[in-house]
């Protein structure tokens, strides 16, 4: 088990070893904000202070997958969500993305780190929030994003 402090090491390598991406949208419903900011430091911190709301495993559709030999196509499709990268890297078979999201017109953020697996099929998500009690509303909701992606 890493500790926090390891944690947050991890995460500011990840984040200092890839190229960032700030993505921004004009799609979103009542729990995204599609017009959604978030920088990098915020992000870092907000990924430290806040405890995992939520931790999955999803299954990947097999065109999901076949979709990711161009892993800048998740982030993408995850846009019209409403759903912003902040961050991505890895080579296939492991695929690390790093997500953000926010309430309409609240100040309230979603964190996702989603580890995928080509191999195996699977993304590993873990979901923080400022809001806890809307957690599970947006977990469904990313799922289903990931669910229809390569389809």
């Amino acid at each position: 088990m890493v500790s926090s402090v390891g944690q947050h090491f991890l995460l500011k390598l990840f984040l200092l070893s890839f190229k960032l991406r700030l993505i921004t949208d004009r799609l979103g419903n009542s729990l995204r904000e599609p017009k959604a900011s978030l920088d990098p430091s915020t992000f870092q911190q907000k990924w430290r202070q806040l405890p995992i709301s939520i931790s999955q495993e999803y299954s990947l559709s097999s065109e999901g997958v076949r979709a990711l030999t161009t892993p800048q196509t998740l982030p993408r499709h995850m846009q019209n969500s409403s759903i912003h990268c902040i961050a991505s890297g890895g080579q296939s078979p492991n695929l690390k993305f790093f997500f953000y999201a926010q309430k309409a017109e609240e100040s309230s953020t979603f964190l996702v780190e989603c580890l995928i697996n080509t191999s195996s099929s699977k993304a590993q998500i873990k979901i923080k929030a400022d809001d806890q009690t809307a957690s599970q509303q947006f977990s469904s909701l990313f799922q289903t994003a990931l669910s229809n992606f390569g389809s």
